[in-house]
């Protein structure tokens, strides 16, 4: 099943636990950001089926008009002075990159020195098991600061503790009620999971904090590549890391192990 952003919206969307946490979000069409740019000051547009940051649009609303920065490779592109949404939207549609793409409200999230980031909850599985949680860690943006996808925007990855101390100067306490409501709802979208695909066995969740505090679903990644997992080992702590790489070389011994016992029926046909 192609990974498909809007797909996912819709499905969560359908359960009322999880859609409060979900940003306002539709497909882009020319009435879609006409009603969007009415409504924000500021709004994501992103590929429907792309992952990583390439590509994503964020586009403001001024007293003159409207401006956007274009993720394209590791460079983000910004023009501004444009005069209507009818304008806007072409120039977004000639820089696209994908034919589908979605529209988003733009969260104002909580930064550390001016860089906003978001929260990444790893949750695994073996095949036909129950979900379980192997920790979190933050990204937070680089130069290119409308994204927080590490490599692309050359940020950095830091605890998850240090994140919301620096960002929103809370208490050991506080943060601590802030990473079991994100374990609750991890446990929650992985658990709902199972009927968008069931054959899934890593999920990443990026979690979003506003400068209120308040906490936003970003986007459900599965059937992550093999790097996945890779920022764990750049925190203080390694356990969570030895973790992962131990749980992604048992998942691989089993779709191996599923190969051979493919090719061995075959032979015998």
């Amino acid at each position: 099943m192609a990974s498909s952003k809007w797909n996912l919206h819709k499905f969560y969307s359908q359960n009322a636990s999880i859609k409060q946490f979900l940003p306002d979000t539709a497909l882009l069409s020319q009435e879609t950001l006409q009603q969007f740019m009415d409504k924000y000051s500021s709004v994501y547009i992103k590929p429907d089926s792309r992952h990583g940051g390439n590509g994503v649009i964020l586009a403001h609303k001024s007293e003159t008009g409207f401006s956007f920065t274009a993720i394209k490779g590791k460079k983000a592109e910004s023009e501004s002075n444009v005069k209507t949404v009818e304008e806007l939207y072409r120039k977004i549609v000639k820089c696209a990159i994908d034919d589908k793409y979605i529209i988003q409200q733009a969260i104002s999230l909580a930064a550390i020195n001016g860089r906003p980031y978001d929260i990444r909850s790893m949750m695994m599985r073996k095949p036909g098991s129950a979900w379980k949680f192997y920790g979190y860690f933050a990204k937070v943006a680089g130069p290119v600061t409308i994204i927080t996808n590490v490599g692309r925007s050359g940020g950095y990855v830091i605890t998850i503790e240090e994140a919301l101390r620096k960002s929103l100067g809370l208490t050991d306490a506080q943060i601590e009620q802030k990473k079991q409501k994100m374990l609750d709802l991890s446990h929650k979208i992985s658990n709902r999971f199972n009927k968008y695909k069931a054959s899934t066995t890593q999920i990443g969740i990026d979690f979003a904090m506003d400068e209120k505090g308040d906490i936003w679903i970003i986007e459900v990644n599965f059937d992550l590549p093999n790097h996945s997992g890779n920022a764990f080992g750049k925190l203080p702590d390694k356990t969570n890391y030895w973790r992962i790489k131990k749980m992604k070389l048992f998942l691989r011994s089993l779709k191996q192990k599923k190969i051979n016992t493919g090719k061995r029926k075959q032979g015998k046909g």
